[in-house]
């Protein structure tokens, strides 16, 4: 885990976020990958305390759930965060949208959410993770906002939290 790779991590991410800003509908994006100096189970309290949920009095948070696979959760979540323009866009075609979703879940050809999957697996390298998504009542959204979080804990006082975050 070296600085370097998570300036990469969160400047792919940056790059993404900002593409998905410019054309996003009205709607701004900020994705990051950002370490907290906590171990996991103050991690949530902390990483929100002054986070862009902070702002959001009716949201709970209700914990953190332990997805069956992380790799093909964050592979999952991240496609539809990085191609929501395609559904969200005003000039939408259903029969289009019909043909593209299925292919973005395709790993062999979505490049750009394995490549993120790829940089995080290399940042930790061999060490035993345990990844949590942040659950949330309601669960994702309210309004123009949108969120996401998924904490990494290996166990030690410090987790690495990736988070997508839409607001309007």
């Amino acid at each position: 885990m070296t600085e370097d790779k998570l300036q990469r991590i969160n400047g792919f991410l940056e790059a993404l976020g900002l593409m998905n800003s410019i054309y996003g509908v009205c709607y701004g994006h900020e994705y990051k990958f950002v370490k907290i100096d906590s171990a996991i189970d103050k991690a949530v309290s902390v990483f929100n305390k002054d986070g862009n949920l902070s702002g959001h009095s009716d949201v709970k948070v209700e914990g953190l759930e332990l997805p069956q696979n992380w790799e093909d959760d964050l592979f999952r979540l991240s496609t539809d965060w990085f191609f929501f323009l395609i559904e969200a866009s005003s000039k939408r075609n259903d029969d289009l949208i019909n043909v593209i979703n299925p292919i973005l879940y395709k790993k062999e050809i979505n490049i750009v959410s394995e490549k993120l999957i790829q940089m995080i697996k290399v940042f930790f390298q061999d060490i035993d993770l345990k990844v949590y998504r942040l659950k949330t009542d309601p669960p994702y959204g309210e309004d123009e906002f949108e969120w996401c979080q998924t904490y990494f804990d290996f166990g030690k006082d410090e987790t690495y939290v990736l988070e997508f975050y839409q607001y309007g």
